[in-house]
């Protein structure tokens, strides 16, 4: 399955991207299936790489039951109040709001972008190739990396 997602979605879902999320799932397993309720590629991807990393059920369904139901809660719940405040808010001047939030969310989410790219990148130059990493390669006809000096 990552081996069609990384040839289909290469800067999404590449080699790179799925090792260094195996180094953080491997690392804060919980945590990771937690969070990834509230990070959009991340819940597409805690369950299985869960059930690959082989994480014990009973703590994957706890971490993504809790997930699920604080997120579903909390966003609701913070749309809701954005919605009655903004309502006041926006009255008079509508068009300078809706532009301002535009602008934040663009922002922010391009700042989290670059960073956790460069995240990935830092990791994937820090690690050595492995033997299912060359396999993998061989299986998608990428050309395998020369082993760091």
């Amino acid at each position: 399955m990552f081996s069609v997602l990384g040839r289909r979605f290469p800067r999404q879902a590449g080699r790179d991207q799925l090792a260094y999320a195996e180094h953080v799932f491997t690392r804060y397993g919980v945590w990771a299936v937690f969070f990834g309720r509230f990070v959009a590629l991340l819940r597409i991807f805690a369950g299985p790489l869960a059930g690959a990393l082989r994480m014990p059920y009973p703590r994957f369904l706890a971490a993504n039951a809790l997930g699920g139901i604080i997120w579903a809660c909390g966003t609701t719940t913070a749309i809701y109040a954005v919605g009655l405040r903004a309502e006041v808010w926006l009255k008079d001047s509508a068009w300078i709001g809706l532009a301002l939030a535009v602008a934040v969310f663009v922002a922010l989410s391009t700042i989290f972008r670059r960073r956790l790219e460069r995240a990935v990148a830092r990791y994937a130059a820090g690690r050595e190739p492995r033997l299912d990493d060359l396999r993998s390669s061989r299986l998608t006809g990428d050309a395998a990396r020369p082993p760091r000096q």
